[in-house]
């Protein structure tokens, strides 16, 4: 077949297959080869001039939430900025650090058709909304090289991709190639007649190119709200520290909605360490442990039974926390839980800062939405807001004000509640409160400092096998 000779002479061209060397896959702190492929994916492109096909093209390929196995990327290709291409797609690891691509249309494409300026539409997608249209063997296999630049090289073998063309009324073979490099993205498609003679598409040997498009951002950066890498810094410094552990004390109250009568006081702190990873990077990691206990609002007692109902503290052994600035913006990345239930959640992109005067205000909204059974649903909100005041201009200069609104614990019942912490940072044990040391030297020696390390994370995440 002569769709067979030419196919080959473009994958040495490019050194598809014969030179790639695999990405490593995840190891302790290093991404998987499908992260680092979205993560390549996910800064927006723009064509230079008009395609051959007429028109400025433009390409959108955010992260966004798993909507399954692996790493996701919504894809909308602008044509003079009307969509004519939308796709979700599914990046999964292979076991030689090669990455599949699953390419998903969508169900209701206008729905999201104005993501590119509205990203918060992007929180919309579910599962529901994909609609599989390729065959397997239409999936785009990629692979990464590293010399002399980092490179991803992808392709789709016409071979093994064969697809009902409406306007053709016949099958037809799809072959495509892509690589995406530092600067741009280059592209390839073509259409093949079963018997291998090219139909339509980009000359053998020849790619599109679609420029990185830097203007992007910088249109619409606010100095006021943009967090540079000295601010980067300042929010790792306030919220984590610098290496030695760090105290989060709160106290404040748990009440009914919306009667606002109070169920508990509560007291707690958040503990944690900080480690960069690569001292060249923005780029820190939180290992910390957080215990809030609930007391009568009468008494001050902790509580630890109502009416038969065992009363819990709200307890984390370990939360992993992955912060990195992006694009003017702090990226978050949160591991939580042991064995089979270990999770990572992200890439969270919420988080806002402002500054006011000389105070940097960081803001992180929650929004918490997930299935706890086949027909009910866990909801809440919590709102972050850490004021980070220059060092010595007030007594507590590292301040966080917190709320969550939310269903309340099982022994309260399950009312709709708020919980409001005011909340400061201390620099060791002994100057958390006594009220909360007592407590935690009697019921949780583990909280009295965070994991010392990513092992000791590691070691907390295989607990549960």
């Amino acid at each position: 077949m002569r769709i067979q000779t030419g196919f080959k002479v473009i994958a040495r061209a490019i050194g598809l297959l014969a030179c790639a060397s695999a990405l490593p896959l995840a190891a302790n702190n290093e991404p998987s080869a499908a992260e680092a492929l979205a993560e390549a994916m996910s800064k927006p492109f723009a064509a230079p001039e008009p395609s051959e096909n007429g028109g400025v093209l433009s390409d959108f390929r955010p992260r966004i939430a798993p909507l399954g196995e692996g790493e996701w990327v919504y894809l909308q290709r602008n044509r003079d900025g009307a969509p004519y291409r939308q796709r979700v797609l599914q990046l999964l690891d292979n076991p030689d650090g090669s990455v599949s691509q699953i390419a998903w249309s969508l169900s209701d494409p206008e729905a999201l058709e104005n993501a590119p300026d509205q990203p918060e539409l992007l929180d919309m997608i579910d599962r529901s909304m994909l609609v599989a249209t390729f065959t397997e063997g239409c999936a785009q296999q990629w692979s990464f090289t590293n010399d002399p630049e980092p490179v991803w090289s992808g392709v789709v073998d016409p071979e093994t991709c064969v697809v009902m063309s409406q306007r053709r009324g016949a099958e037809i073979r799809i072959g495509a190639e892509a690589r995406i490099t530092p600067d741009g993205l280059f592209e390839a498609e073509r259409g093949f007649s079963m018997q291998g003679e090219q139909l339509w598409g980009t000359p053998v040997g020849e790619f599109a190119l679609i420029m990185r498009d830097e203007t992007k951002a910088s249109k619409t950066a606010d100095p006021a709200t943009t967090i540079t890498p000295a601010l980067f810094d300042r929010w790792i410094e306030g919220r984590v520290g610098s290496g030695d552990p760090v105290y989060w004390y709160s106290i404040g109250t748990m009440r009914s909605y919306p009667d606002g009568e109070v169920i508990a006081v509560m007291e707690g702190y958040d503990t944690a360490r900080m480690h960069r990873p690569d001292p060249d990077k923005s780029l820190a990691h939180q290992y910390n442990r957080k215990i809030y206990i609930f007391r009568d609002p009468e008494t001050n007692e902790v509580l630890r039974e109502i009416e038969g109902r065992t009363v819990e503290p709200v307890a984390y052994d370990y939360q992993f926390i992955t912060y990195e600035l992006k694009d003017g913006g702090i990226e978050t990345f949160v591991e939580q839980g042991a064995g089979d239930a270990v999770r990572r959640i992200g890439p969270g992109k919420q988080m806002s800062m402002r500054m006011l005067g000389d105070t940097a205000v960081f803001s992180a909204p929650v929004y918490l939405d997930f299935p706890i059974g086949p027909e009910a649903r866990y909801q809440a909100f919590e709102n972050y807001d850490f004021f980070l005041h220059p060092s010595g201009s007030v007594p507590e200069p590292n301040q966080l004000s917190w709320v969550r609104y939310g269903p309340a614990p099982p022994w309260a019942g399950g009312v709709p509640s708020i919980m409001h912490l005011v909340t400061w940072r201390v620099e060791s044990f002994d100057e958390v409160p006594e009220t909360l040391r007592t407590y935690i030297e009697s019921d949780a020696v583990l909280w009295r400092e965070p994991p010392k390390d990513l092992e000791d994370v590691r070691r907390l995440q295989g607990a549960g096998n």
